[in-house]
């Protein structure tokens, strides 16, 4: 099972065709979804909306529960999603962070002066892929 943290509107809205064809492929995925980046058609899916005094620790053991094999983010830089990192890391998940520009990458991934880096960085963009 595929995880998705989203913490903007940008990436729901970029990965809203990929959520309807895992959808159609009956490909199981979980959406975790910030309040501020909720937008009406995450109704279709299985997510949860958490708030911003919802910690992401609360989160952890249904995460776990799900079996995931890969936590994808969306890479604001938010502390959640570097702690996401950080749990995926210690148990054994893959993760990868969906980036639509370069700029503060370091800040984006530092945690408590330590570097967070996921598996895979992914790039939207094909400008900054070169």
């Amino acid at each position: 099972m595929k995880i998705f943290y989203i913490s903007q509107v940008g990436t729901l809205n970029y990965l809203l065709p990929l959520f309807y064809y895992l959808k159609k492929k009956n490909q199981n995925f979980y959406i975790i979804i910030q309040k501020k980046a909720f937008i009406k058609e995450v109704n279709k899916f299985n997510y949860l909306k958490i708030t911003k005094r919802y910690k992401i620790e609360n989160c952890f053991k249904k995460i776990i529960k799900k079996e995931p094999d890969h936590l994808l983010l969306s890479a604001t830089g938010e502390d959640n999603e570097k702690k996401l990192i950080q749990f995926a890391k210690q148990n054994g998940i893959k993760s990868s962070s969906i980036i639509d520009i370069w700029t503060n990458y370091k800040e984006r991934f530092t945690y408590n002066k330590k570097l967070f880096l996921p598996n895979n960085i992914l790039c939207i963009d094909i400008k900054n892929v070169i």
